[in-house]
């Protein structure tokens, strides 16, 4: 006796493979989602970082967007003669937009108040993230998705 697949078989089997392939698609997306949002997190994080070291170490630290030579953020501390480079970033998923500080480059007083308040945005994939210096208090916030 010849067995062979009938074709509600071969249907239902190709059905449940469809599925499958789509839970993995939507899961690379997310996944995508998900470092966006951890790297929008390490640049609030370090603006963060940068005030507070002005304010702990007494003196000016500078939060510099660049974008020129490398797609990321460094940061600087003042020195006696030259500025020490503390930190500097890297970013993989997200990309700057738009600033509203002029010469790119962020100043915390070592009072920890900013030179002047303003606004960063990054794009991601599909979303924009916007972080946000208050003029007199330097306190960072941020506006997720739109």
């Amino acid at each position: 006796m010849k067995r062979a697949f009938t074709y509600l078989e071969l249907i239902s089997t190709i059905a449940i493979m469809a599925i499958i392939f789509s839970i993995a698609i939507l899961k690379v997306g997310t996944i995508d989602e998900i470092k966006e949002r951890a790297e929008f997190r390490t640049i609030v994080n370090d603006i963060k970082y940068a005030r507070n070291l002005a304010i702990v170490s007494k003196s000016n630290v500078e939060f510099q967007v660049v974008v020129t030579d490398f797609n990321g953020y460094k940061i600087f501390q003042a020195g006696e003669k030259i500025n020490k480079e503390v930190k500097k970033v890297e970013l993989e998923k997200l990309r700057r937009v738009n600033t509203t500080y002029y010469d790119e480059q962020l100043h915390f007083k070592n009072d920890g108040m900013p030179n002047k308040g303003g606004r960063i945005e990054y794009k991601g994939k599909k979303k924009y993230y916007t972080v946000t210096i208050g003029v007199a208090s330097g306190k960072v916030y941020i506006r997720g998705e739109r």
